[in-house]
């Protein structure tokens, strides 16, 4: 959960890049294409985690194109924002966190403990 939490501020935060600052053509297409993709795919990752695979590839999709067309793009500042978000959607969506589920404490008993209980999801290989 927390892994998808921040593949959707990621991926909100690369659609919201192409209203704060200038994209050439091909960075355009790519933040808008990955960017809709991941937001698309998010809710139904939290039921089909076969999805979170998906969601990786099209953060190695953003930040690969844009470091092969680093050098061919209109702003290195965007190459550069898109291969820094493409790889926190890549890491969140299949890194070591994408599988914890953090439960609220109201929710696990009525002792009114502050500490959170984590409940791994993966299940054991």
């Amino acid at each position: 959960m927390i892994g998808q939490l921040f593949s959707g501020m990621a991926a909100a935060w690369l659609l919201a890049s192409v209203l704060l600052w200038t994209h050439g053509p091909v960075q355009f297409s790519n933040a808008i294409v990955v960017g809709l993709l991941v937001v698309a795919l998010l809710p139904a990752s939290y039921f089909f985690q076969k999805l979170r695979f998906v969601i990786a590839a099209a953060g190695y999709w953003l930040a690969f194109s844009s470091l092969t067309l680093f050098f061919a793009t209109d702003s290195e500042l965007t190459a550069g924002a898109h291969i820094a978000t493409g790889m926190v959607i890549l890491i969140s969506a299949i890194g070591p966190f994408s599988g914890v589920t953090v439960i609220p404490p109201s929710i696990v008993g009525s002792d009114r403990s502050v500490t959170p209980v984590v409940v791994e999801t993966r299940k054991a290989a």
